[in-house]
């Protein structure tokens, strides 16, 4: 076969397609050390937006769940309060005047300093109102029932009593059912004649002059008094941690004991309507210290703020002074937020809650 027919090499037609590619642009060359450092330089800004993006969505959920959590509890505390009060002076169908105390209703009651025993049973007095004062100490009625360190300055306390909730059969107070109740305080009343309150532990028939008959009812005697703490967390008398609380000071297993209800409650006032002409209408509302007849006191204003667990870093509270219904001069409490304070979200309830026991007209 002649030379001149002889098919082209492989190696030499490579040759050829490379440098026909060549020609054309298209280098086999990698990615160079600047190209790589550029592409990597965008990614790690879009990764740094993607992060600031989601930080910035998780901060902003943060604050939303803050305020939203700050609602709810305001809202709890406001309810807590309306309940009570709307159980004030309730006695199963007698008023306050027609009750008396066995001798063993006041037999192994106990309290702290100013709030014991005769305060545990003083019946006579089913709504009472304190107004704050810089130290507990100067808060009149309750001054030494609890540390000044447990009392937030400047806040006032409303005392509540009443016969609480459903009917009680005799062998609960007795406690031959259910739990112990030697400890606890009941009001045995007959409905539009008379009552008495009584220790657990004994018959409640044969511990008064009340029968069993239509209209004799057994109920649990509730003393509260309602007051702010500078924490949320009471550890061996210390307070454990900043958040300003509702508490409740109540009689429980012989004694009397703290129950924290709501977080955040940052000050409190109170103002009282009085009924002077004894028609169920109010003629005016004013603070504790203005009260001559704590009986005619026919409803409650009460004022709260309430703040956010924590504080939010973009935010300054632009109401720096808020001004609360109350205070020992009638024309309110002026409360001004410290400026390290100033970055928690607020919000301000106010509400008029009858005592309905006394406006039944």
């Amino acid at each position: 076969m002649s030379s001149r027919h002889k098919a082209p090499s492989c190696v030499q037609t490579g040759k050829d397609e490379m440098t026909h590619l060549n020609r054309l642009g298209m280098s086999h060359a990698g990615v160079s050390v600047i190209e790589l450092m550029v592409a990597m330089s965008i990614s790690l800004i879009l990764l740094l937006g993607m992060v600031k993006i989601f930080l910035g969505s998780k901060e902003s959920y943060k604050v939303r769940e803050n305020i939203s959590m700050m609602q709810e509890t305001a809202r709890f505390g406001l309810e807590s309060l309306t309940s009570a009060i709307l159980m004030a002076d309730h006695w199963g169908g007698v008023i306050s005047s027609d009750l008396s105390i066995t001798a063993s209703g006041l037999s192994g009651v106990s309290g702290s300093s100013t709030c014991n025993a005769a305060w545990v049973t003083n019946i006579s007095q089913a709504v009472f109102g304190a107004d704050g004062n810089a130290s507990i100490g100067s808060v009149t009625g309750f001054d030494d029932c609890v540390a000044n360190a447990e009392y937030v300055a400047n806040s006032d306390v409303l005392i509540l009593r009443y016969a609480a909730g459903q009917p009680l059969d005799n062998a609960f107070v007795q406690s031959t059912s259910g739990p112990d109740n030697s400890d606890d305080l009941f009001v045995r009343t007959s409905t539009g004649e008379k009552g008495t309150l009584l220790k657990g532990g004994v018959d409640p028939a044969a511990a008064t002059s009340l029968s069993d008959q239509n209209g004799t009812n057994n109920y649990q005697y509730r003393v509260e008094a309602y007051f702010l703490r500078p924490c949320s967390v009471l550890d061996s008398g210390t307070c454990s941690n900043g958040i300003p609380t509702l508490t409740r000071l109540t009689f429980k297993d012989g004694g009397v004991s703290q129950e924290p209800l709501v977080d955040g409650v940052e000050q409190m006032q109170f103002q009282y309507g009085i009924d002077t002409s004894s028609d169920g209408q109010v003629e005016q509302f004013v603070s504790a210290s203005s009260v001559t007849n704590w009986n005619q006191v026919a409803a409650v204003r009460v004022d709260m703020l309430v703040r956010t667990e924590s504080q939010d870093p973009d935010f300054q509270d632009p109401n720096a002074t808020y001004t609360l219904a109350g205070g020992t001069a009638d024309n309110g409490l002026v409360y001004v937020v410290s400026a390290s304070d100033r970055g928690f979200h607020r919000k301000r309830l106010t509400k008029v809650v009858q005592i309905r026991n006394r406006t039944r007209f």
